[in-house]
């Protein structure tokens, strides 16, 4: 995991594996990610597996960045987008193709 923290928001990346081996200190990170700066972009592109403890991961940061009016958007490649969709979650997470648009969806201001 790596975490770079920029003006207007952070950027988290994981790859391999998010499991209950390591969402924990995850989600600690993103928690304080969220309360330090502007909005949160986790980048999940290398990921190769996400298991059910990833999955809550990613719901326990939404509801997080939802409580504190942070801007939370998730870099997804098919294993994530899928995990997401199968847990229903699609509608809470914002999940996009690129590190790109998810940096300008996380800095948008609307």
């Amino acid at each position: 995991m790596t975490l770079d923290q920029h003006p207007n928001y952070d950027l988290m990346s994981v790859a391999g594996e998010i499991d209950l081996s390591n969402a924990p200190d995850l989600l600690d990170r993103a928690r304080l990610s969220l309360h330090h700066s502007a909005a949160l972009v986790l980048d999940l592109s290398a990921i190769q597996f996400l298991d059910s403890a990833g999955i809550r991961l990613l719901d326990s940061i939404a509801k997080e960045s939802d409580r504190v009016g942070k801007r939370f958007v998730v870099v997804g490649n098919p294993v994530v987008r899928r995990s997401i969709e199968v847990a229903g979650l699609e509608q809470v997470i914002d999940v996009v193709g690129s590190q790109s648009v998810a940096i300008s969806a996380a800095t948008d201001l609307r």
